[in-house]
């Protein structure tokens, strides 16, 4: 017997799975492109360790993508971890949410992560 699966597409790309699980509690996964990543190794958990971001800050270097850059402050390095971090409680929000049976595909659901998000982007920006 398989279960049944539900895919539900939330603002700014966040996609949930749900696995309804009848009588016990839903399984989800949620994933999304909202993470910074370290221009120079494309880790979104780089904490200013990689050997590419230890450069002189002037100096020009290349991403991971071979994009000239100039190098990452170690105050932008903490800003994109904070960005992130905010990202990582949405997203834990929306998948208890959605593991709890809450309809994470409702209008007033929806509208509530738009809120969010852009509370997170005035915070941020």
């Amino acid at each position: 017997m398989s279960l049944p699966l539900k895919t539900v597409e939330l603002p700014r790309g966040i996609v949930i799975t749900i696995m309804e699980m009848p009588g016990m509690t839903n399984r989800a996964s949620v994933r999304s492109d909202l993470r910074e990543c370290c221009a120079f190794c494309g880790d979104t958990d780089c904490h200013f360790d990689c050997d590419e971001s230890q450069n002189d800050e002037d100096e020009i270097v290349y991403d991971y993508d071979g994009e000239e850059v100039l190098n990452e402050t170690e105050e932008e390095v903490i800003e994109r971890l904070k960005w992130n971090a905010a990202i990582d409680g949405l997203e834990f929000l929306i998948l208890t949410s959605a593991e709890s049976g809450i309809d994470v595909a409702s209008k007033i659901f929806r509208r509530a992560v738009i809120n969010a998000l852009q509370k997170i982007d005035n915070y941020y920006s």
